[in-house]
């Protein structure tokens, strides 16, 4: 009995509850009925192992043994049956894709724990036409469309599934919305046009269902991302008018939420928070993975009342939660950013945008926004220009963008991501070369460094140099940038010149050493040689 149980879990690579291990050994009643007592076997021989703390239990079959059992099930001719209730159980699971317009967050979970069977079930159908592909490929584009590494192989099974299957398939409308929405993260505008469209022809065929009121709000992001505000309007408030007719809460809540954004930006900001009103607390009771839009709107309205802080709350109320989508996450540090240059606070800002914008730029997929959001975001950075000396600004944008991820959240949520000094990671820079860093920052050049530090123009460049090698950096933007980064203090200005009392000691008391001839001249107490010539021209 064990040995045929193990034969049909191979077909389960990426693991198995107890359910799912008797579906599909429901070929056998007896064996279904005895797997809790079965699995426990098993596991005490070391034959599968416990995944996870969590409830109910989760268990994988040891590679080595899911292979055997494979050749094993192989043999036996007991593939077809096994894997067919394994696409059975799986399409079940993913039913709620193409009935409901919008997926709990708890469906997704399932859905991303049950990702390696999915991709391996699609790999048995992938030689036929079986349209089931379509949902269950469907369901692989839902789990990685918001994920913040890009994989894209959820795109290339969609596309194989499309081509294989019938046009006139049941399931064709929700593989082509997941085909949309890859495309959209990937910043494919045209192409996620393309099968946006195509998605809502074709579900309009079955009446005003609950998909076709999510197609409608997918293709009005669509819309909204490539500047067409007209047409994203009309698709939402369609969309609005199923979801209110079905009593879709979900839905409603989500395209009131995206009106809204559309009344922030055509000035309508009274009626923007009245839709916002409706929609967060819905969205927070019951659907709180797909708040993070919403609460990017309020955040925005925030700022064009000029309200900071109900801003900065919505922003950073946005990162304390796991976004759905990259898209919320870098919108939201940029909103920050804006609050904290709007209040002064330019160094923050500037290097809150540098870390949104590196995010923008090096991860495929985040977009730029619209040139609604485009305009506040470079407002925010012109202001902090303003204020600043402009060396100042960069490193402080060039800080930022250095940052990670994490740091870059950190420094939004309001903690210093550089720390108290005491907490700074140790560097190999001497004193002096720090505050030579510190003073690049302050936007001085070397003739000016030297004035303050009572050195040769020489040893400055030496310093940095010598700054340069040691942290491997490339140019003196790069060093301005580590130390914004670092926050170093400067060394005091010096005093007003006739402030200064010399001790009265002859020349001759002063020189150390005789002076050999093109050597210059050493004091007490500069710290470095100076050129008598260039002390008297000085």
């Amino acid at each position: 009995m064990e040995q045929g149980v193990l034969r049909r879990l191979s077909v389960l690579p990426g693991g198995f509850g107890p359910d799912a291990a008797a579906t599909i050994a429901a070929d056998d009643p007896d064996v279904a009925a005895a797997m809790p007592e079965i699995l426990i076997s098993l596991e005490a021989k070391s034959l599968i192992e416990p995944v996870g703390t969590g409830s109910p239990a989760r268990f994988r079959i040891l590679e080595s043994m899911r292979r055997f059992g494979h050749e094993q099930l192989l043999a036996a001719h007991e593939d077809t049956g096994a894997y067919e209730r394994l696409v059975a159980c799986l399409t079940t699971l993913c039913l709620p894709l193409h009935a409901e317009s919008v997926v709990s967050a708890g469906t997704l979970a399932s859905w991303e724990e049950e990702r390696v069977n999915l991709r391996h079930a699609m790999q048995r159908l992938a030689t036929g036409a079986d349209e089931r592909q379509l949902l269950l490929a469907g369901a692989l584009a839902a789990v990685e469309t918001g994920e913040v590494t890009v994989q894209p192989r959820a795109a290339d099974l969609v596309a194989r599934a499309l081509k294989s299957t019938a046009p006139t398939s049941v399931y064709r409308s929700v593989a082509l919305a997941a085909a949309a929405s890859l495309a959209r993260r990937d910043a494919h505008g045209e192409m996620a046009a393309r099968r946006a469209d195509e998605a809502v022809e074709l579900e309009r065929g079955h009446g005003r269902s609950p998909l076709l009121g999510r197609l409608l709000l997918i293709r009005g992001m669509i819309r909204q991302a490539r500047d067409e505000p007209k047409g994203a309007r009309t698709d939402v408030s369609e969309a609005l008018d199923i979801g209110v007719r079905l009593h879709q809460d979900w839905l409603t809540a989500l395209c009131r939420g995206m009106i809204a954004g559309h009344q922030v930006r055509g000035g309508e900001l009274g009626e923007a928070e009245q839709e916002i009103g409706r929609a967060l607390p819905v969205l927070r009771r019951a659907a709180p993975r797909w708040l993070h839009p919403v609460l990017v709107t309020a955040g925005s309205l925030a700022l064009e009342k000029n309200d900071l802080p109900a801003a900065e709350a919505y922003f950073t109320e946005t990162l304390r939660t796991s976004a759905f989508h990259r898209d919320d996450t870098v919108q939201a540090i940029e909103g920050t950013a804006v609050v904290a240059a709007r209040a002064g606070q330019f160094d923050r800002g500037l290097r809150l945008l540098g870390a949104a914008e590196r995010m923008r730029i090096g991860r495929r997929g985040i977009r730029q926004g619209d040139r609604w959001w485009r305009q506040r975001v470079r407002e925010a950075r012109d202001s902090a220009y303003q204020a600043l000396p402009a060396a100042r600004a960069t490193a402080w944008l060039e800080a930022g963008y250095a940052l990670s991820h994490q740091q870059a959240l950190a420094l939004a949520l309001g903690d210093d991501v550089s720390g108290p000094k005491a907490s700074q990671p140790v560097h190999p820079l001497s004193r002096r070369e720090q505050d030579v860093a510190a003073l690049i920052v302050e936007g001085l050049t070397n003739r000016q460094i030297a004035a303050r530090m009572h050195v040769s123009v020489r040893t400055v460049e030496t310093h940095i140099r010598h700054i340069r090698t040691t942290l491997g950096l490339r140019s003196r933007a790069h060093v301005a940038a580590w130390s914004a980064q670092q926050r170093l203090e400067p060394p005091a200005a010096p005093p007003p010149a006739d402030s200064v009392v010399l001790p009265a000691v002859p020349l001759r008391q002063r020189v150390q050493e005789p002076r050999r001839a093109g050597t210059p001249a050493r004091f007490p107490g500069r710290g470095a040689a100076h050129d008598v010539r260039s002390a008297a021209s000085g």
